[in-house]
This record gives C-alpha cells, structure tokens and sequence, in this order.
C-alpha cells in the first residue's frame, strides 16, 4: 500500500522529501536543454494530432492521414489487446 501522506524517498543515494520533489527535480534538470518531451497519453488517445504537432516542431512533415490503429498497428495483428481480451476474457 502507499504511504499516506507520502512519504520520504530514495534516488541514486540521495533523499528526497517526497516522490514529487524528486519527479520536479528531474523535469526541472531538462530545463533550458534542446528536448522535447512527449507524455505517452497523448500518443495513445491522440496519435495523428500528437505526432503532427512533433512533426512541425522539428521542422518535418506528416504523411497523408489513413486508417490507424495504435493498437493494432503497434502490436500486429496477430497480437492485438482486443484480440486478445476477446480470446483470454
């Protein structure tokens, strides 16, 4: 079970008063360097408009829209979660 409130953790042999002082420390440590950061939802609930927006940033061009499924497409076809929840329950 989680510790409520939470509560001290340990990283690489340093404390942290909590997991989110640490999770801001990382974050804030790519402050002012050349990345991007892309959150993992937005490419499973909005791939197309997620990979567009990259696309742009980096000065590149997205292909023609088509059918897509993150899925399917990720996992093959002969692998898909829904083929497997269907068959597995």
């Amino acid at each position: 079970t989680c510790p409520s409130p939470p509560g001290p953790v340990r990283f690489e042999e340093r404390p942290w008063e909590s997991l989110g002082h640490l999770w801001g420390a990382w974050h804030a440590s790519y402050v002012g360097t050349r990345s991007l950061v892309v959150r993992y939802e937005d490419l499973l609930w909005r791939p197309v408009e997620t990979v567009g927006a990259v696309c742009s940033c980096v000065g590149g061009m997205t292909a023609p829209p088509r059918d897509f499924d993150p899925i399917l497409d990720s996992y093959g076809r002969g692998l898909s979660r829904i083929g497997n929840l269907r068959r597995y329950g």
